[in-house]
């Protein structure tokens, strides 16, 4: 980069770029953003996945969750809906940022650019998306809320005498 190159900082929206340069850069981060959801969301379903497998398969988990059934459950029901309730927050704002972005994208295409309504409608988030991962994640709470609790209430077997 030489002197004479103008920098654009990340803080800034772009207002002041020429219009095919701010086209890209808006239509780079709504891109960006309708691609991260999905990535997001099979990396959080893996991870629940993973919790639910080590729960099923861990002796030490089994153990433990017999041991302190009143306070494992209490616990599990805590961490899961606060994960719950955490992730639909982190997914509503996710898609409300990918929506604002996308319809300043709109705005200032239909002015500059109204030949490229397909490329600009081809990085929007579907409505159904969002409930979907939501029911998705729920489900997977609601798994691993089922084996802590059957794993806690579980009775070990009295050794034979």
């Amino acid at each position: 980069m030489t002197a004479s190159e103008p920098v654009v900082a990340a803080s800034q929206s772009g207002n002041d770029l020429p219009a095919k340069d701010r086209f890209q850069f808006l239509f780079a981060q709504t891109a960006d953003l309708a691609k991260a959801l999905p990535s997001y969301q099979f990396q959080f379903s893996a991870a629940l996945t993973f919790v639910l497998g080590w729960l099923m398969t861990s002796e030490n988990a089994g153990k433990f969750l017999r041991a302190n059934p009143l306070l494992s459950r209490t616990g599990v029901v805590l961490l899961v809906s606060s994960l719950i309730v955490c992730h639909t927050f982190w997914v509503f704002r996710h898609v409300a940022r990918a929506k604002r972005l996308h319809a300043e994208l709109s705005r200032f295409a239909a002015k500059s650019f109204p030949d490229a309504k397909a490329l600009i409608d081809s990085v929007s988030i579907d409505a159904f998306l969002p409930w979907s991962y939501i029911v998705i994640n729920v489900l997977m709470c609601g798994a691993i809320l089922v084996v802590c609790w059957l794993l806690s209430s579980q009775v070990t077997a009295m050794p034979a005498k």
